[in-house]
């Protein structure tokens, strides 16, 4: 058995030992000395610390200066709040891509004693955003959708551990799960194994791109890897998407009626639909006279199946889960995403080399 798992089976019997204790005592009752807790758990002093100090800011324990620790007697811990900047209300259900991911969120957070709360920060001023942080003494948070790491940062001042799911902007503050820039070169080298050569590519950044470093860099990856296998772009092959039919409707027209149209075509989840519709206006079968190749599994009632690379929302909830668990007591953790391909029906395979 190698040194980490060891480690892990060591932590794992230490915290059984110390939520053994916890439940022995009463609210507000004392826990063992030091001594005793090292002597018992099996661990070392370090790691007992660490353990005892992600309990103490969990609310599970408190410490009292030159007393000890005991069994916290607040009945009501304070919630984790799950602050996003969305459009919509997030749907909690499996199909839904950051909603499956919070009900993972949800699920770990009862299971730990807490409670997960939604809260809706698109429309609010920073003052009241500080304000609602202070007045609910939050020590746990996660952030989605943040457009500028301004707003992450107000929120890191007042919540000792946040974790940003996905951010959008550039700054590093705290602890991370980023999207994976990886989408583009994963999905070109499939339509490559597939055997298509004029490929398309709509985003969904209108203007200012460093709200959106991951997509520039998806961007970029199609730019260089079209240009190193030796392929033209035609101007009209990549375009914002616009979230407006007339304007989607205009672009896709211009793209399919240009001099060279596409015969596949990389998509955001987010005008799936839009493709759709134009193709059905025009006669065209998605999936056989245009292969459609998408990002994020967002629309699976849609058909034919669209083939996507994405993210699994669980996977994400279980990441990012975990990432919080370990800041609670190291230094600020930064990981990506994990991307796999949904096949799908919209890029056939018949040419498809594993």
């Amino acid at each position: 058995m190698n040194k980490s798992k060891t480690e892990s089976l060591a932590d794992a019997s230490a915290r059984a030992y110390i939520s053994e204790v916890i439940q022995q005592l009463a609210p507000g009752e004392r826990l063992p000395g030091m001594r005793t807790m090292i002597r018992n758990s099996g661990v070392g002093r370090i790691r007992l610390e660490r353990i005892l100090k992600e309990l103490e800011v969990r609310n599970v324990i408190e410490v009292r200066e030159r007393s000890g620790r005991y069994r916290q007697r607040q009945v009501s811990v304070p919630p984790i709040l799950f602050i996003h900047f969305s459009q919509r209300p997030i749907v909690e259900c499996a199909n839904g891509f950051i909603g499956g991911a919070v009900q993972i969120l949800r699920r770990h957070a009862e299971e730990s004693g807490h409670t997960l709360a939604m809260l809706n920060a698109r429309d609010m001023p920073l003052t009241e955003l500080a304000a609602i942080l202070q007045r609910d003494n939050i020590h746990q948070a996660f952030v989605f959708g943040a457009d500028t790491a301004a707003v992450t940062e107000l929120i890191a001042k007042y919540v000792p551990f946040t974790v940003s799911l996905l951010p959008r902007h550039c700054a590093a503050l705290g602890s991370e799960l980023r999207d994976s820039p990886d989408m583009t070169i994963i999905q070109l080298k499939y339509l490559f194994q597939c055997g298509y050569r004029r490929i398309g590519y709509i985003h969904n950044v209108e203007k200012d791109w460093s709200t959106s470093p991951v997509q520039l860099q998806r961007l970029l990856d199609y730019y260089r890897i079209m240009a190193e296998s030796g392929l033209k772009i035609e101007p009209e092959w990549v375009f914002y998407c616009g979230y407006n039919w007339e304007y989607f409707n205009s672009r896709m027209y211009e793209l399919m009626k240009s001099r060279r149209p596409v015969e596949a075509l990389i998509v955001p989840g987010s005008s799936l639909r839009y493709v759709y519709r134009f193709c059905a206006n025009n006669g065209l079968a998605v999936g056989k006279d245009l292969a459609v190749m998408c990002c994020d599994d967002t629309e699976p009632d849609l058909h034919p199946r669209a083939t996507t690379v994405t993210n699994s929302p669980r996977e994400i909830g279980e990441q990012v889960w975990q990432i919080m668990q370990k800041s609670l007591t190291q230094e600020p953790i930064r990981e990506v995403t994990n991307l796999k391909i949904i096949t799908g029906e919209t890029v056939p395979h018949q040419n498809f080399i594993e």
